[in-house]
């Protein structure tokens, strides 16, 4: 789920969050910082999995709104 998130698919995701009000608001910024983060940058200074760094950075967005 995680890995295939774009532009697009952010604009398909947040369309389909309107339906579920009790969840839209807390989803909808965590999802927008993901598809905005720079992995390519990360990729060129790690040497690890980029799937690894991905869930490293969505833990992290999601433990910064989570407040």
């Amino acid at each position: 789920f995680y890995r295939d998130f774009t532009n697009n698919t952010c604009k398909s995701a947040i369309y389909t969050l309107q339906f579920f009000p009790s969840i839209e608001k807390e989803c909808v910024p965590i999802i927008e910082e993901y598809v905005n983060f720079n992995f390519g940058e990360i990729n060129a200074q790690r040497k690890n999995n980029i799937d690894t760094a991905k869930i490293e950075e969505l833990k992290k967005i999601i433990e910064k709104h989570d407040k």
